[in-house]
């Protein structure tokens, strides 16, 4: 598979991971959005039940084969579904975020609930591509505080690919 924007990569693998859930989402471009922001705020309605909805960024310049960019877009948690102007206001500032690119798009998910451990995992160093697996997370279940800057119990795992190391911890050997 060859990356395309993030919101297309984690819709691929909606279904396909063995020992992960990906949340369902719905995307759409800025320009789609500009011309018919009415439909997509009632088709998130329509398809999301959930209380409680993340607006995120699927920026070109983000997730690519040569950058991460991880942080540099804006994401909106915690958005109200029923909330037809609060949904707007979110979806456009992740668009004022981006650069002019009106391809660029965003991508609506149910909002995760008590979660214990969030981060960002990379298949390889982003510095040097080196093989290694790298984890960085954080323990406090803040959805945001690897992508924000934010202070929290920031932790960061690394691992040789191919390695026969026993991993410790039960949820990252998962």
């Amino acid at each position: 598979m060859s990356l395309d924007s993030k919101a297309k990569t984690i819709e691929f693998l909606n279904g396909k991971t063995k020992l992960s859930n990906v949340l369902p989402l719905i995307r759409f471009s800025v320009q789609d959005f500009k011309k018919e922001s009415n439909f997509y705020i009632t088709k998130i309605q329509d398809h999301f039940k959930d209380d409680l909805l993340i607006v995120r960024s699927s920026s070109l310049n983000e997730d690519t084969e040569y950058s991460s960019n991880a942080g540099h877009f804006e994401s909106v948690l915690n958005v109200k579904t029923n909330d037809k102007r609060a949904l707007r206001s979110s979806i456009n500032k992740v668009i004022y975020s981006f650069d002019e690119n009106p391809l660029n798009e965003v991508f609506i998910q149910p909002m995760l609930k008590d979660m214990t451990k969030c981060g960002v995992g990379f298949t390889a160093d982003i510095d040097t591509l080196a093989p290694y697996y790298v984890i960085n997370f954080d323990d406090s279940g803040s959805p945001d505080v690897i992508t924000s800057g934010k202070n929290g119990n920031i932790r960061t795992y690394v691992h040789l690919k191919g390695s026969n190391y026993k991993l410790k911890s039960p949820i990252i050997q998962k």
